[in-house]
């Protein structure tokens, strides 16, 4: 099963902030989920944002995670509630498990 995910960020007040949802495990987790058929890795990430956190925006990069897992880095536009009405929180700490990648 093939998953895609996204790193949501916004910049306020100068910092930048990254968005977590709540896990089904409970853990506060990054927006990912399976690809489905006929679907890019980048428009699944997209959704799953959407989804899981109720958020919009541009795809401005790639991070891997630890695992070798890549995610995509969303540039939030928009934002409403979660329609999975899962819970989220915007985090100010970089996420330190996260290398740029191409």
């Amino acid at each position: 099963m093939t998953r895609a995910g996204c790193v949501p960020f916004r910049r306020k007040k100068g910092k930048v902030q990254y968005l977590k949802v709540r896990g089904s495990k409970g853990g506060w987790v990054f927006p990912a989920g399976r690809v489905k058929r006929g679907e890019s890795r980048r428009k699944a990430a997209q959704r799953e944002a959407f989804e899981e956190a109720g958020v919009q925006g541009d795809i401005v990069g790639k991070v891997r995670t630890r695992k070798g897992n890549v995610y995509f880095l969303l540039d939030v536009k928009k934002q409403k509630p979660s329609p999975e009405k899962r819970k989220k929180r915007w985090v100010s700490s970089k996420p330190h498990r996260l290398k740029r990648c191409g």
